[in-house]
C-alpha cells in the first residue's frame, strides 16, 4: 500500500490499457493498420486513409495522437517514421520536419496559436521539442545527457500552454513553466510515466499513470504529488495501469485503462469505481480510451482487436472487431466534429 507522497526532487512517468458488450458489429474485410478513423461515434471504423499517396500512414506503429482542438489538425507520432498531420480529418498526410524517427508525445496547445510540443529520441537520446507555427519548424528546447532515457508523455497546460510536465520510462517527471526555456525536476516516481493529463476546469490539478503502479494526483500544477494508488487498492482494483485520460466535462474526473478492466475515478482520485465491461474483454489489458468532450456518457475503449463502446457511462456496451493483427494504443475523439474519432495502431 502506498502513502500521500511530497516531493521536490525528480518528477515521474507513464505506459498502456481493457472493456462489456450487448451486440457485435459486423468484421471490416481488409487489414486494419496504422490509423483508423470512425465517422458514427464508434460504431464502424476504417482507415483514416485509404489513397495510395497516403499507405505510409496506413503502416505506421502508433505512438502518440493528438487533435487540435481550434482547428482540428490532427498529429500522430510514430516508432520509427516521424510525426505526421492532417488537416483534413484524415484523408490525406504531411510528414512533418521533426528531426527524429520516434515520436512518443504530442501536445497541442488549445487556444490555437500554432503552440506543439513533441517528445522523440534522436540517436538515443530522449528531447523535447517545440514548434511555434503549427509544426511547419522546430527547435530542441530539452535534452537528456546520456543515451538511454526517453520522455514517455508530455503535456501542456489547459489554459497555459508555458506549463509543460514531461514524463519518462525511468519515472522522472520535469516542468517547464516558461513554455521549454527552463525546465527543473519535480519528482523521481515509482514506474514509468506512461500518461499525464490536466483537469477540464482546474488548472493546476494533474493526473499522471505510471505504467503498472499506480496514479499520482498533481493540485499545484505539479509541485507536489500525491499517491492516490490506496484508494485503488482499497476499492481492490490493484495497480496495473495501462493508460489514463481526463474527462473533459467533469472535473476531478478521470479514467484508468487496467490490466483487467476500466475504471472511473472521481473527487480527484479519491474515489475509483470499476466500470460494468465483459468479463471476457478483462483478460487483456485496456490501452486505448476516448471519452468525448462533449457528453461523459459516451465512452469507447480498446482491447485486443476489438472496441467497445457505451453510450451511457460503462452500464452497456456495443462491440467492433477489428481485422487487424496490431493492438489499439491511443484513442482521441475529435472536439471539433461529433462522432468522429480517431485510433492509433501499434505492434506489441
Amino acid at each position: 500500500m502506498k502513502k500521500t507522497l511530497i516531493f521536490t526532487g525528480f518528477l515521474a512517468l507513464v505506459m498502456v490499457v481493457s472493456g462489456c458488450g450487448t451486440q457485435p458489429q459486423a468484421t471490416t474485410n481488409f487489414a486494419l493498420r496504422g490509423i483508423l478513423r470512425t465517422d458514427d461515434g464508434g460504431s464502424s471504423w476504417n482507415p483514416a486513409a485509404s489513397s495510395e499517396a497516403n499507405k505510409n500512414v496506413l503502416l505506421v506503429d502508433t505512438l502518440a495522437l493528438e487533435i487540435d482542438p481550434v482547428n482540428g489538425a490532427v498529429f500522430v507520432g510514430t516508432e520509427k517514421d516521424g510525426l505526421f498531420r492532417s488537416t483534413d480529418k484524415g484523408e490525406s498526410w504531411t510528414r512533418l520536419g521533426l528531426s527524429v524517427t520516434k515520436v512518443y508525445g504530442v501536445s497541442v496547445n488549445r487556444q490555437g496559436n500554432g503552440t506543439i510540443y513533441a517528445s522523440g529520441v534522436l540517436n538515443g537520446r530522449g528531447k523535447i521539442f517545440k514548434s511555434t507555427n503549427d509544426g511547419q519548424e522546430w527547435k530542441e528546447i530539452y535534452t537528456e545527457p546520456a543515451d538511454g532515457t526517453v520522455f514517455t508523455a508530455l503535456r501542456a497546460g489547459r489554459n497555459d500552454s508555458q506549463l509543460v510536465l514531461a514524463g519518462t520510462a525511468q519515472g522522472m517527471i520535469i516542468k517547464s513553466t516558461d513554455g521549454g526555456q527552463t525546465w527543473k525536476n519535480i519528482i523521481k516516481a515509482d514506474g514509468p510515466v506512461i500518461s499525464i493529463a490536466f483537469d477540464t476546469t482546474n488548472p493546476k490539478i494533474a493526473y499522471v499513470a505510471l505504467f503498472d503502479e499506480g496514479v499520482l494526483v498533481t493540485e499545484d500544477a505539479g509541485e507536489t504529488f500525491q499517491d492516490v494508488t490506496d484508494a485503488m487498492d482499497e476499492a481492490d482494483l490493484g495497480s496495473a495501469v495501462f493508460n489514463l485520460v481526463a474527462d473533459d466535462r467533469e472535473s476531478g474526473a478521470f479514467y484508468v485503462g487496467l490490466q483487467d478492466g476500466l475504471v472511473k475515478a472521481t473527487e480527484r482520485g479519491k474515489k475509483f469505481v470499476k466500470l460494468n465491461t465483459f468479463e471476457s474483454t478483462n483478460k487483456y489489458p485496456a490501452r486505448a480510451i476516448g471519452i468525448d468532450p462533449t457528453n461523459s456518457e459516451e465512452i469507447i475503449y480498446n482491447v485486443a482487436q476489438a472496441v467497445y463502446r457505451s453510450a451511457d457511462g460503462g452500464n452497456s456496451w456495443s462491440s467492433f472487431q477489428l481485422d487487424t493483427d496490431r493492438t489499439g494504443y491511443v484513442m482521441r475523439f475529435d472536439p471539433s466534429r461529433t462522432g468522429v474519432v480517431y485510433l492509433g495502431l501499434r505492434s506489441l
